[in-house]
């Protein structure tokens, strides 16, 4: 029970029993294709642009993606659930589902970890097809991606801390600081309320907003 309702299974654990094998491949492929879109724009971007400026327009989305992450999921975390049904509340659910069984994360398939950033990534695919500026159609497929790639780099993060094997690669970034940590994320799943370590992708949301956390906690609690 959250917030005063039962709710039905609406994380990661049992996706297939709950929508089948079909809906899960359509919604895979679906994902495979806008990242083809998004890629594609990129490559376009690259070739008409200096190397400056699409390496600081690149930069710059991916950042903004991660505090866009980090805000995600702060909302997810603390939103009351409502028991409308509605994708959003079903959003809030699933994220509070998961810090009642964190493991929903280590056990569920990548294809399906992914879709949960399918909503945001038909938004951002959608953005770039209603504009004809390279430059902006580039901005919002790096959007897109890094939307794709926060729910990983979050599974990788639980799968390290309940000692699985992660790619090899995945382990170096995370020593290293720049995707989110292991121990970061521990954190978040330890300390009261599940308040601060918000950070869902990289490592930059985590250190630039943490000073704030405190504050931004004394002024939710203030409120409930």
């Amino acid at each position: 029970m959250r917030d005063g309702f039962v709710y039905e299974d609406t994380g990661l654990r049992n996706y297939e029993k709950r929508h089948g094998n079909f809906e899960a491949t359509v919604k895979g492929a679906i994902c495979t294709v806008l990242n083809a879109y998004f890629l594609r724009n990129i490559a376009n971007d690259a070739k008409k642009s200096t190397l400056l400026g699409f390496t600081a327009r690149t930069i710059a989305a991916v950042l903004a993606a991660d505090l866009g992450l980090y805000m995600g999921h702060m909302y997810l975390d603390l939103a009351k659930v409502k028991g409308n049904g509605t994708l959003l509340d079903r959003a809030r659910c699933a994220f509070k589902k998961h810090h009642d069984d964190p493991t929903d994360y280590v056990d569920a398939p990548l294809s399906y970890v992914i879709l949960i950033a399918l909503p945001a990534m038909i938004g951002f695919a959608s953005l770039s097809m209603f504009t004809e500026n390279s430059k902006l159609k580039s901005m919002y497929s790096v959007l897109g991606i890094s939307t794709c790639l926060g729910p990983l780099a979050h599974k990788y993060a639980h799968q390290r801390n309940h000692e699985k094997d992660i790619p090899g690669i995945v382990r170096i970034l995370q020593d290293i600081g720049f995707l989110i940590t292991p121990s970061q994320h521990r954190k978040h799943h330890e300390i009261p309320d599940n308040f601060g370590n918000w950070g869902f992708f990289l490592n930059f949301a985590n250190v630039v907003m943490h000073p704030f956390e405190e504050k931004m906690h004394a002024m939710w609690k203030s409120r409930q």
